[in-house]
């Protein structure tokens, strides 16, 4: 009970901050309870291309956060990141969509660093591999790629199949194979990268093209890291009707993510 009268008073703190180009800081979903539940930062800020998902993954967060029992904080602005007592709390840092190289400020980079080697979780959706590409290493690892540019990835509605590559509970209920409408990432060309040595691949995408980065790929993987830290990462989630329906496979796998990311804190906050 302490901790949640806490937090509710940094929150209502942290609404008050002023915050650049007038976005807010952050809007709280907090669930009226007397049990301490596990805290994720959902984080959707954006200073390269906006994927309009950000109300909708809200939504789904939210909807997510009361049927599995965590509180969630949204954030829209990288201030959140500053605020030791709220780092201090949190177990669970989502990186939704983001874009760009200039969102979080130096000092904002080693209090995630910090939190990753304290064993946080980390879950990054989609655009987060389009984020801090040239100037955050320790991020470019965590994640496990970075997306490659010019050409991005195949059309937004490109249909392929994607097959399993490890029977892991990231995948449970997910299809084998599993025929999607996405926006597939290519990772191969002009500052595109990907970890093969680190990362653990659960989904591949079939061969979407004529062009070398067409080939077979990695779509979602994850890592646990020595600090242990658990860290998920998809492709998937371009388009904002991945996000509205409770029980499509997409909100599926982030659901899987989010119960493996948290894992025993889940068990042990309720």
């Amino acid at each position: 009970m302490e901790r949640k009268i806490i937090i509710f008073v940094l929150l209502l703190a942290l609404h008050s901050i002023s915050c650049k180009e007038s976005k807010n800081v952050l809007n709280a979903s907090k669930n009226n309870s007397i049990v301490d539940k596990p805290l994720v930062i959902h984080f959707t800020e954006t200073t390269g291309f906006d994927h309009e998902t950000r109300t909708v993954s809200e939504k789904m967060f939210n909807h997510l956060g009361r049927e599995l029992g965590f509180d969630v904080i949204q954030a829209n602005a990288s201030e959140v990141f500053e605020n030791d007592e709220v780092m201090n709390e949190v177990d669970l840092i989502v990186f939704a969509n983001t874009t760009g190289e200039d969102l979080l400020t130096p000092n904002q980079r080693k209090k995630v660093e910090h939190f990753i080697e304290a064993g946080g979780g980390f879950i990054g959706i989609h655009a987060a591999s389009d984020t801090h590409r040239t100037n955050w290493e320790y991020y470019n690892r965590l994640l496990g790629a970075i997306v490659q540019i010019d050409p991005w990835h195949t059309a937004s509605d490109y249909v392929a199949t994607m097959k399993h590559t490890d029977n892991h509970p990231l995948l449970a209920d997910i299809p084998d194979p599993w025929t999607k409408e996405e926006e597939y990432y290519y990772w191969d060309l002009n500052g595109g990268t990907i970890d093969t040595e680190r990362i653990n691949v659960l989904l591949e995408v079939e061969k979407t093209g004529p062009e070398s980065y067409d080939r077979k790929r990695p779509t979602a993987w994850y890592q646990e890291l020595p600090s242990g830290t658990r860290s998920f990462y998809t492709s998937l989630g371009h388009m904002k009707w991945n996000y509205e329906d409770p029980t499509n496979d997409f909100r599926k796998l982030i659901r899987n993510g989010i119960v493996w990311t948290l894992a025993d804190k889940l068990n042990q906050k309720n």
